[in-house]
């Protein structure tokens, strides 16, 4: 797939293999924890192409594999531990219509409950600017994946990981995260019409 960058197939990678992630997304929920039609809306949506055009079809395959591969990780012997941080104003945006931002709502609080070593966080609508703001990134291991618009890129260098576990950390103490996170999803499913 010709779109697909060096970079981005190195996240591929290091999602297979790292024994922790920490994800901020300030604009959509994170590849890995995408419903099928989430992603569909989604990808059609930012592309601006109709649902059935083949490369919506491509990415959300990949999305799909992506997710697919993570969910076998996490039922295996040692999970990986995710933390994601995903914006309120996220779980608001009805992507696809109100049944499937639902459904993305449900499949978040599933994924949740049903793996212990996956942490939900929200920052809320009513709290201050965050770090968070500066846009999505990914931390593993030994790397930052950052996702733009026809721009991805991965650092390894110590510094820039260092910087962005700090930055990780302060945006998560400003979120409500576990139980409080979970609330928040619960009560975003039941109101949206």
């Amino acid at each position: 797939m010709e779109w697909v960058s060096d970079a981005y197939a190195r996240l591929v990678e290091l999602e297979r293999e790292a024994a922790s992630i920490q994800q901020n997304q300030p604009l959509y929920v994170p590849g890995l924890l995408q419903t099928e039609q989430y992603a569909t809306a989604l990808v059609a949506g930012v592309l601006g192409l109709p649902s059935q055009a083949p490369g919506v079809a491509q990415r959300v395959q990949l999305r799909r594999q992506r997710s697919e591969a993570f969910l076998q990780r996490l039922e295996g012997a040692n999970p990986p531990a995710l933390t994601s941080v995903i914006d309120e104003s996220v779980l608001r945006r009805r992507v696809g219509g109100p049944a499937t931002m639902r459904a993305q709502l449900d499949h978040l609080l599933e994924i949740s409950a049903r793996y212990p070593s996956v942490r939900l966080a929200v920052p809320s609508l009513d709290s201050d600017a965050h770090p968070g703001m500066t846009g999505s990134f990914e931390i593993f291991d030994t790397a930052v994946f950052f996702e733009t618009p026809g721009y991805d890129r991965l650092a390894e260098d110590p510094e820039t990981v260092q910087l962005y576990r700090q930055r990780f950390a302060s945006l998560l103490a400003a979120a409500d995260a576990g139980e409080k996170a979970s609330e928040r999803l619960e009560r975003l499913s039941v109101t949206i019409l």
